[in-house]
């Protein structure tokens, strides 16, 4: 086999591809194709920044940036082309740019080394905590929130335009130095982050919102909101001229012997406003009265006998109720304050749920005789009692008086379901108010009669508070709690309905008379319940 061998060649100009036989034709056009090669590879190199800025380094140190900028120029005012001429000026517009960036970019770095290398001067508590002499690390408190304790106004009563105190009573757990920050959801505010500031009720009646937000030294932050009754004011000049120390001065004067300044105050003072409940806080059901933002509890009845079931005149000065005696439950009658007990019944029964009639000359009742309730009605003093259904076996109880009319709705079992049934107070005009299908109890005339509140069950079984037209139409829900809401009551203006719930401890709640706004009002140890409007 022939073996061929390799032998390194000496190549010259002369054997090169730009000369053929010692024929120097294709060196000039080979010579512009490689520079052509060589000048489109420079602009890709240089459109990278460390290679453009090497360039651009090295130009500036010998040719010096501002004859490139001259040289940049005038190719531009040379040119004749668009194109070239917007090429040119971006490049002017770089070399500017990258000029005054180049002589930032020392600063910058210095800049960001500082940035990122200097140990952050914000440490937290446990950065900072010092060493106990076991060489163990002492945890520091962390900042904790200021507490409100109440807020104060400088009347027990509000009426539509005038002008009262509001006190904030608030803490620091540190000491610090407090800011305090007012809103109200009506009326009006003096500016100021002071503890107390000056509001101007709203010129119509209603409850306002009124909040607190303080805040410490440090930034944290705890706030109170309390909802306040807004009254009208039955005399709007007497209320602009006399301050609030000539009222109370007033109020105390007029004081009756055996009544104490607080209740002679309320009494001649205005309109009331509170609310009427049943609570077993003191260990045994009792009547309170409160405010209508829950404020101002006062306990009306004692004693070791269960009291129930208040109802409060149509003028709002005196409450019926059923208490217990030992087997039996009677109705009592009491004024507003608790006054003047009055035991109006003596049955060998169960009497309870009283209702006022329109015009308070009677009451209707339920008693519980052979096994069932049934409605009855008797003279506001008790006497001339009489029976208005029989129905052996079925309940019928619940009664609310009609507004306006010697009638009565009742609960009823007719059907095998409760529903809501009307009756006059001579047992005739029995007839059924609510649709059937459904279950209706413990009926509520709103004032004008022209809705009922009532309590019936919601697609999981619970009970909640619905609302309808006098006539079972137009059915609507306005509670959805997983507590479950209870015996409803309109407000005498009609503005709102009070409830309670059950789960979890019963607890009052008021609400707008469309459902809307719900708050609670007590958390009292025990349970609170059947609560009604007492206005007067």
């Amino acid at each position: 086999m022939r073996q061929q061998k390799r032998h390194k060649k000496n190549l010259s100009l002369k054997d090169s591809i730009f000369i053929k036989d010692g024929n120097y034709t294709f060196f000039l056009p080979v010579s512009i194709l490689v520079i052509l090669v060589l000048a489109s590879w420079s602009w890709i190199l240089l459109a990278i920044p460390p290679v453009s800025d090497m360039a651009e380094n090295v130009i500036a140190k010998h040719f010096g940036r501002e004859s490139n900028i001259a040289v940049a120029n005038k190719d531009m005012q040379d040119s004749d082309s668009p194109e070239d001429k917007s090429r040119f000026g971006s490049l002017l517009t770089d070399n500017y740019l990258s000029s005054n960036l180049n002589s930032e970019s020392i600063e910058s770095e210095n800049i960001k080394k500082s940035k990122y290398d200097t140990p952050a001067q914000d440490v937290t508590a446990a950065d900072n905590a010092p060493a106990a002499e076991d060489g163990t690390e002492v945890q520091e408190t962390a900042n904790a929130n200021p507490e409100i304790f109440e807020i104060k106004l400088s009347s027990g009563d509000i009426y539509t335009s005038g002008s009262y105190d509001i006190t904030a009573e608030a803490t620091d757990a540190e000491g610090q130095q407090l800011t305090y920050k007012w809103t109200v959801s009506s009326g009006s505010l003096e500016s100021g982050q002071n503890p107390s500031v000056k509001w101007t009720a709203p010129q119509d009646p209603g409850i306002c919102e009124i909040t607190v937000e303080v805040t410490d030294a440090l930034g944290a932050t705890g706030s109170k909101t309390v909802s306040v009754d807004i009254l009208a004011a039955q005399n709007d000049e007497e209320e602009g001229s006399q301050s609030q120390e000539t009222q109370v001065a007033d109020q105390t004067q007029d004081a009756q012997p055996g009544q104490d300044q607080e209740t002679a105050a309320s009494s001649t003072s205005g309109p009331v406003r509170k609310i009427v409940f049943v609570s077993n806080q003191t260990g045994n059901k009792d009547i309170f009265s409160m405010n209508l933002d829950g404020s101002k509890v006062t306990q009306l009845t004692s004693g070791g006998q269960a009291d129930m079931y208040p109802a409060v005149s149509p003028d709002g000065k005196k409450i019926v109720y059923s208490s217990a005696i030992g087997t039996t439950w009677q109705i009592f009658t009491m004024n507003w304050d608790g006054s003047d007990k009055k035991q109006l019944t003596n049955l060998p029964y169960r009497c309870g749920f009283p209702s006022w009639s329109y015009d308070a000359s009677h009451i209707f009742f339920e008693i519980y005789e052979e096994g069932s309730w049934e409605i009855y009605v008797m003279a506001s003093n008790g006497s001339d009692i009489r029976r208005l259904t029989l129905k052996p076996g079925i309940d019928n109880w619940h009664p609310c008086a009609h507004p306006s009319k010697n009638v009565t709705l009742y609960e009823s079992g007719y059907s095998g379901k409760e529903e809501i049934w009307q009756i006059d107070i001579n047992g005739e005009s029995n007839k059924r108010i609510s649709k059937p299908g459904r279950n209706y109890r413990v009926p509520k005339y709103s004032p004008d009669a022209t809705k009922i509140a009532f309590m019936g069950k919601d697609g999981k079984g619970r009970e909640q508070v619905y609302i309808m037209d006098a006539n079972g139409d137009n059915i609507r829900q306005l509670t959805d709690t997983p507590d479950q809401a209870r015996l409803p009551s309109f407000s005498p203006d009609g503005k709102y309905i009070v409830f309670n719930t059950i789960g979890g401890g019963s607890e009052i709640f008021i609400m707008n008379a469309d459902g809307s706004g719900k708050k609670q009002l007590t958390n009292f140890p025990g349970e609170d319940e059947v609560a009604v409007f007492m206005y007067h």
